[in-house]
């Protein structure tokens, strides 16, 4: 009786456990972040993951501090010193700091900081990914513990896959179903978002499912490599052939290639240790992973050979047509690395579309607006976006922190005492390094695979002292980050209550500002803006059938609806929010006038000033981009072609010219300024920007059939330099 007494734990042992569980709770529910899609958000597939993984590593960080509050004897405070001296520990906090502090030196330190909706990767969220990084190395160390952090990611993984699968189901269906009205209803149309024959899944960009899919599948490896159940380990094996296939569903060439180079390496590393081990017989486990791999690697060839002709994929048996799919990212790459050589130091986070505007290349007009954008604001190449983020430093930071990964992982298979389980293991390792970095050379870094890479380096920290890595002096191998013993003194000297309850009392107030700044108020933001656009096309679509619309009352609606969201107080999205309005009155405006609806002058007319006068007060604040400017300039063109007002006129050839000021090869400014002078009737000015135009692209060729056309309609002739 006595006995149990002493072993019972104490109330605040039960506390501390607790905290510590629903800490561990939160980083489990992190990982639910890819499933994240919601149309009540504007840009459903990103702005909900941003929050929701932020707030959920802010409710982990504080049950963490309360757990050491009540408690600082649990196992987890008791971190050995090692893992504090460990070097890619080290390297990597430096990295993400070094990628923080670049906001501070670049164009609009608020955008590095904050970052946008459509993004949402700014330097505050890179802070939100190594603290992650730093509660999963002290929360998930047992092998349960990483079993069941390991499964909610492949099971998370399943779902957005299968999401997938029903955009490719849904895309196939309308396809067949053609024109036919009943037969396409059948389809349920809009049930998937983003419905293609290239899938993105529940992450919005097959790009980024394809970098997502790659550290699945290496988990997924992990853990059929540590389960001793046969049933478990097939059943891993078929989740690895489907997100296999739907990797390849993707059709992002790079990233098959890179996967295709890690199996291979996998393949190699399996082959040297049945080399290695000829004297002796092979273990079971070696045999069947080899199988594994070799038929994973079949497949995926199978499916090259069958169905190359009819995807994206056929470029990569054609030298002309792979330069010509490559064509948008090589000229990108020649921009950035000017900016890199004018300033080798970086230019700040999220501030790579000023830099491409500088050293434009006219040969990129036409290519974004196949990509669906108005331009680009990535380098889409990892090596080139840190070296523009943070210049060559944070580039040799990101060599650096690769470069010792692959000395310990590839030093350990050389290891006499490591056993051919953890030799699997640091083959895995390594191959999902190589199939990373590869599909890196033309993509970059989101939330969901920022989010999987730190968990790849927790787990491979974990893992480190199994793979070989041996104490020079002793001889003896350390247990490395997941576990040890407590030392007397040091990290794991209790410290005094007050000191204890002060640190949750001042992380508390942290965590509550920093839940409203960076989660609540965008959360608010991004829905009121979603809302007013779903609330304006209704509202349009409605005035446009019936005989008397009160265009007045719609328009003022409008501003009311858009305006809200303007001046809602959150830290990030206010340029987003005046480019949305924007561009969603150009494109009704535009409307009207093809479908020849009258609209009231007076009222079009104090639409966009009332538009016009929030973009002066935002670039009060805030440096406006080109984009910001082209998208006003040209509802403002939409609005003069309407109402032939002329202040309408006048203000849109001032942004054009502001944009022309700071970028003079800025392509769509000088087509903007052809068609406002179209628009006016002032011949002089369009020969002026034709010959400008013609300077800068003189194979435009098609690309200016519209405008070649309007051009002849309002002066009866062809300009000289298009005949």
């Amino acid at each position: 009786m006595t006995r149990e007494r002493a072993t019972k734990p104490s109330s605040r042992a039960r506390a501390a456990g607790l905290c510590l569980n629903l800490a561990r709770l939160c980083l489990y529910l992190s990982l639910l972040t890819p499933l994240i899609l919601s149309r009540a958000l504007y840009f459903p597939a990103v702005t909900g993951k941003t929050i929701f993984f932020r707030a959920a590593v802010e409710g982990a960080l504080l049950f963490f501090v309360a757990a050491y509050a009540f408690d600082p004897r649990s196992e987890e405070f008791l971190t050995p010193p090692t893992f504090f001296k460990d070097s890619l520990v080290i390297l990597l906090v430096v990295f993400v700091c070094f990628h923080f502090f670049s906001a501070f030196w670049g164009d609009n330190a608020r955008l590095s900081l904050f970052s946008n909706f459509e993004r949402g990767e700014g330097g505050i969220q890179m802070l939100h990914f190594l603290l992650f990084f730093l509660l999963v190395l002290f929360l998930v160390r047992s092998p349960g513990q990483w079993s069941v952090m390991l499964f909610v990611s492949i099971c998370v993984a399943v779902v957005v896959c299968l999401y997938g699968i029903g955009q490719w189901w849904e895309y196939r269906c309308l396809a067949a179903a053609g024109g036919d009205g009943p037969a396409a209803r059948a389809c349920r149309p809009g049930t998937f978002l983003g419905a293609s024959i290239r899938i993105s899944g529940t992450i919005g960009n097959p790009i980024y499912l394809a970098g997502y899919l790659i550290f699945q599948l290496f988990f997924v490896t992990y853990l059929a490599v540590k389960t001793n159940k046969g049933s478990l380990r097939v059943f891993l094996v078929a989740v690895a052939v489907f997100f296999s296939v739907c990797l390849f569903m993707t059709q992002v060439r790079a990233a098959l290639v890179g996967f295709l180079a890690g199996v291979a390496v996998l393949l190699l590393g399996l082959g040297w240790l049945f080399v290695r081990d000829q004297k002796e017989k092979a273990p079971p486990l070696v045999k069947k992973f080899s199988l594994a791999a070799f038929s994973v690697f079949l497949l995926i060839l199978l499916l090259l050979y069958f169905l190359v002709p009819q995807t994206r994929y056929a470029a990569l048996l054609d030298l002309a047509a792979l330069k010509k799919a490559l064509a948008d990212r090589l000229f990108v790459w020649a921009m950035i690395v000017s900016a890199i050589k004018e300033w080798p130091w970086g230019w700040g986070v999220e501030n790579l579309p000023p830099l491409i505007d500088r050293y434009y290349d006219p040969r990129l007009y036409g290519l974004e607006e196949q990509q669906g954008a108005m331009s680009f604001d990535r380098a889409h190449n990892l090596f080139l976006d840190y070296a523009a983020i943070g210049g060559l430093p944070l580039a040799l930071l990101f060599l650096f922190l690769w470069g010792l990964f692959f000395y310990r992982v590839v030093g350990s298979l050389f290891h006499r005492s490591v056993d051919h389980q953890s030799r699997l293991v640091a083959l895995a390792f390594v191959a999902c390094a190589v199939s990373y970095l590869i599909q890196g050379l033309t993509s970059f870094d989101v939330n969901t695979t920022y989010q999987a890479l730190f968990l790849f380096f927790a787990l491979f920290l974990n893992e480190g002292g199994k793979m070989g890595r041996m104490d020079k002096k002793t001889g003896v191998r350390p247990k490395g980050v997941g576990g040890g013993k407590k030392e007397p003194g040091g990290v794991n000297k209790e410290k005094g209550p007050w000191v204890r309850w002060a640190a949750l009392c001042a992380v508390l107030p942290i965590v509550a500002v920093t839940f409203y700044w960076l989660d609540w108020l965008p959360w608010q933001r991004a829905r009121l803006l979603a809302d007013a656009f779903k609330a304006t096309e209704r509202h349009y679509n409605r005035l446009i059938r019936v005989p008397e619309p009160d265009w007045g009352r719609f328009f003022l609606d409008t501003d009311a609806r858009f305006r809200e969201a303007l001046h809602q107080q959150a830290p990030v999205g206010g340029e987003e929010a005046f480019i949305a309005y924007s561009r969603l009155l150009k494109e009704m405006l535009m409307d009207a006038k093809k479908q020849e609806i009258p609209l009231p002058a007076g009222e079009v007319t104090a639409a966009v000033g009332r538009v016009n006068a929030e973009g002066e007060k935002l670039s009060a604040y805030v440096p406006l981009r080109s984009h910001t400017c082209l998208e006003q300039a040209g509802m403002n063109l939409a609005a003069a072609e309407i109402t032939g007002d002329q202040e309408s006129y006048r203000k849109a050839a001032e942004l054009i010219h502001t944009v022309l000021r700071l970028y003079p090869r800025k392509m769509q400014a000088w087509v903007l300024s052809l068609e406002i002078a179209v628009a006016k009737g002032d011949r002089e000015g369009a020969d002026s920007a034709w010959r400008r135009i013609h300077a800068l692209r003189p194979d435009i060729g098609s690309l200016l059939d519209r405008q070649r056309e309007d051009y002849r309609k309002r002066f009866g002739t062809v300009p000289g330099h298009a005949a």
